[in-house]
Parts: C-alpha cells; structure tokens; sequence
C-alpha cells in the first residue's frame, strides 16, 4: 500500500533559523521512517 512519512519541526524561524528548523524537520521524518508503521516523529525546541 501508500504511505506517507511527514516530518515536523517546532519552534521559532527568526530564533533557530530557518535552515535549522529544516534539518531538523528532515531527521524527524527519517527518524518517524526508521521507527516504522504509524509513528509520529517531532523535533521540539
């Protein structure tokens, strides 16, 4: 079947960066990808 894998990052652009908040919205969505099926996976401040 389908599935989608969606990372989220949490936090404030102008603080952490936006390049940042990106990375780390992208090794949550890997991490929630490693953890398997209906996981969800979020990088908090």
């Amino acid at each position: 079947g389908e599935s989608i894998t969606i990372g989220v990052s949490i936090g404030h652009a102008h603080n952490n960066g936006e390049a940042n908040l990106l990375e780390r919205a992208d090794a949550a969505m890997y991490e929630a990808k490693r953890s398997g099926v209906g996981v969800v996976q979020a990088s908090l401040p």
